[in-house]
């Protein structure tokens, strides 16, 4: 649901795991150390999607990826991946990937395809000089 405020200010923004990786892997690391002493037994699949503090953007289909990039069950609990170093450190590692991924994906700036009757520009000063 879409939340609306007159100024950014208003928002508690996380820092980026991409381009603010040791400020989010601290936010992160006390949410772990909270989770261990507190832990939570819901299916990782549906609370990380509820965890938009920590796991912003994340929906139904992007969790699956997570899981599947991180080689994880999303019938895991939450305290089963994130009790676990190795656990933790896949899904962090393919959420990482996911999100620089998107960003390649989104800054590619793709060169103009010539089409398929136009001359190239060395093809025009060959002609150029022929004529």
């Amino acid at each position: 649901m879409p939340t609306w405020a007159t100024s950014l200010s208003q928002f508690d923004i996380p820092p980026s795991i991409y381009s603010s990786t040791n400020d989010y892997l601290g936010l992160v690391a006390n949410w772990i150390k909270d989770l261990l002493v507190k832990p939570n037994h819901t299916r990782a699949c549906d609370a990380i999607r509820a965890i938009t503090t920590i796991f912003y953007g994340i929906g139904v289909y992007t969790v699956m990826e997570l899981f599947f990039m991180a080689g994880l069950s999303p019938f895991l609990t939450l305290y089963e991946i994130f009790s676990n170093p190795s656990r933790a450190a896949r899904f962090l590692a393919a959420f990482y990937s996911y999100i620089a991924r998107g960003k390649q994906d989104l800054c590619k700036e793709e060169e103009p395809k010539p089409k398929k009757h136009q001359l190239s520009a060395d093809q025009r000063i060959a002609l150029a000089a022929i004529i």
